[in-house]
């Protein structure tokens, strides 16, 4: 009782003698059983396509690590390469866990639906909107590119171009929309600038 922080009919001194003992001895809770009492593993599934792979990847997987690690959580972390079909048995590799939670990464800011083997779990989108399958963690796309075409005015620059990426990907629209209204309200848009993904 005094291990699971049930301490209401254990006195002070009796508990402490307690903790003091199982530290002594080294003691490490079961936590196969605890979660068969809780219902809850304390694992974090998180499936991303290519982003585990991409050397993009580490400030997305340490933030995600941290946060699980100070609410005493771990992270397992599966990667797609982009395969939908080994998606599906990745998520039913995870669920089989009993994972408490699934974190879908994608390696570039995106709109998607999670996969239905996905569906009625507990998901945080991560550099893509999952709509209202559950929150989702996004680049602030059009806030970077507003600060940076500012800096740019700022340091005295009128004639300045925009590489826009890949024309589908959302993060690439969300870029050039802020680029062209900011440069549009300095007066200084040039659309001949403006160089389109092949």
């Amino acid at each position: 009782m005094v291990l699971n922080k049930s301490t209401t009919r254990i006195s002070p001194q009796t508990s402490e003698a307690v903790r003091r003992a199982a530290a002594e001895l080294g003691y490490q809770p079961n936590l196969t059983a605890r979660s068969l009492r809780t219902n809850r593993t304390q694992l974090i599934g998180m499936i991303s396509d290519y982003v585990a792979s991409s050397p993009y990847a580490t400030g997305i997987i340490q933030g995600a690590q941290e946060a699980a690690w100070s609410r005493e959580h771990l992270l397992l972390i599966v990667n797609t390469e982009g395969d939908t079909r080994h998606e599906n048995d990745l998520v039913q590799a995870l669920s089989a866990r009993q994972v408490d939670g699934f974190l879908y990464a994608a390696m570039s800011h995106q709109e998607c639906e999670v996969p239905v083997a996905l569906e009625g779990q507990h998901v945080v989108g991560v550099d893509m909107h999952i709509g209202t399958a559950g929150p989702s963690f996004v680049p602030a796309e059009s806030a970077a590119a507003t600060t940076a075409t500012e800096a740019l005015l700022a340091a005295g620059h009128h004639r300045i171009g925009h590489l826009r990426g890949r024309p589908h990907a959302t993060a690439s629209g969300l870029r050039a929309h802020a680029f062209i209204e900011t440069m549009r309200a300095a007066g200084c848009l040039d659309e001949s600038l403006i160089v389109a993904h092949p």
